[in-house]
């Protein structure tokens, strides 16, 4: 009666613990939790799209700062965030 319990004790310690990895493992998805920052950094580059700058210049929106540089091409401008709360990774 020991074993069987023990037995039933281990497998169930086996499941509990390959669920949590396996909830880890989907629910920790850097992508998806990034995707608050990819829309802020667009929606600062399409307000001031139109707009040519020829400086550096910082934006605040939200808690997010980000900077937008000017360069010489098609682009215009590249746009970087400074202080993301996710991984670039």
């Amino acid at each position: 009666m020991k074993i069987r319990f023990v037995i039933v004790l281990a497998s169930a310690a086996v499941f509990i613990v390959c669920g949590w990895l396996l909830c880890g493992g989907v629910f920790s998805d850097e992508e998806l939790s990034s995707k608050t920052e990819w829309s802020i950094v667009q929606a600062i580059e399409s307000q001031h799209t139109e707009q040519p700058r020829g400086k550096i210049e910082i934006f605040k929106m939200d808690e997010y700062s980000v900077v937008g540089i000017p360069v010489h091409d098609e682009r215009k401008e590249v746009w970087i965030m400074l202080n993301p709360k996710n991984p670039p990774y």
